[in-house]
This record gives C-alpha cells, sequence and structure tokens, in this order.
C-alpha cells in the first residue's frame, strides 16, 4: 500500500512538472507573438523564431525535465534511468527494427496506396521536375536521383536526427 501511495505521488508529480513546464512555454511562446509573430534572432545568419527555440528546447523537452525533478524532488535517484543501449542477448535486432522499420513501412504504405489509387503516380515525377525547373538553375541530378538520394537519407540519417529533438519526451 505504501508503494502505491509513493508511485502515484511520483505520478502526480511528474504530470505537474511536465504540463506546467510545457504550459509555461507555451504561454512565452502565445504572449511573444505565437508561431507567427515570434520575434526573430540572427544565429550565423540565419532568422530563428523565439517560438522555435522555445518549441525545440523547453517545450520538448519539458518531459525530461520534469522526469529528472520528480527525482530529485522523491529522492528516487538516477539508477533506473535505462539510457545505457543493452547490446547482449540478440536486443541489437530491437535496435535495428526501430532504425529501419518505420521508413520501410513508410514506403510499404506509398506503394499500397500507388496500388489502389495509381491515378495519383507520377512517373516522370513532373511536380518535383517543375520545382527544379522554378528556381532557373538546369539541374545536374534528375527528379529520380534526388528522390533515390532522400529516401536512403531518410533510412539511414533522419533517425539520429529526429532522435535528438525528440529525446526530450520520449525520456520523460
Amino acid at each position: 500500500m505504501k508503494t502505491e501511495k509513493i508511485n502515484q505521488k511520483r505520478i502526480l508529480l511528474f504530470l505537474a512538472f511536465a504540463f506546467g513546464i510545457s504550459w509555461a512555454t507555451g504561454l512565452v511562446i502565445y504572449l511573444t507573438g505565437g508561431l507567427e509573430k515570434s520575434p526573430t534572432f540572427d544565429l550565423a545568419g540565419t532568422q530563428i523564431s523565439l517560438a522555435l527555440i522555445l518549441l525545440a528546447t523547453a517545450y520538448m523537452f519539458g518531459p525530461a525535465l520534469a522526469n529528472l525533478i520528480t527525482r530529485l524532488v522523491t529522492k528516487e535517484g538516477t539508477n533506473n534511468l535505462f539510457l545505457k543501449p543493452a547490446f547482449e542477448n540478440k536486443r541489437w535486432r530491437y535496435y535495428l527494427a526501430a532504425w529501419f522499420l518505420p521508413g520501410l513501412l513508410t514506403i510499404a504504405g506509398m506503394i499500397l496506396f500507388f496500388m489502389f489509387f495509381p491515378r495519383y503516380f507520377d512517373s516522370q515525377l513532373s511536380t518535383l521536375e517543375s520545382m527544379i525547373n522554378e528556381t532557373g538553375q538546369i539541374p545536374a541530378i534528375n527528379p529520380w536521383s534526388i528522390t533515390i538520394l532522400q529516401t536512403l537519407q531518410a533510412l539511414l540519417i533522419s533517425p539520429l536526427l529526429n532522435a535528438l529533438p525528440t529525446f526530450g519526451e520520449e525520456f520523460g
């Protein structure tokens, strides 16, 4: 019974911290112009809005911060954070599946979609080609090469790039 009350306390604290951090960040974004009229900063020649900075940091890392604050308040410690990958006992298969399966399922969904709706399939990639032509530059690469390269990039690199900003939500 005592363990149940401790767990309930941890859950309620976590929820209060997670929602508090995220809602406070959302309020700051709202009060500073929202997503559309947020002030911008020049970082190395690139204009980045305050809203984007807050969304990518405090808002998305709110649950992770809540996890750590809850552990500090309840004196739970950091022993069971499970941040170290476990490759023993053939668990590497799960990591491999987590890396490639979402992209492969997306490709399978696309194939299935075009099987049911072939009228939407454009084998010439005319929309992409028109976008390339609108830039006014002579394309050095054909649209299919761009499509294949971007698909490979999505399968090989995107999982790592997407894992970094979304880590806060998953860790929380």
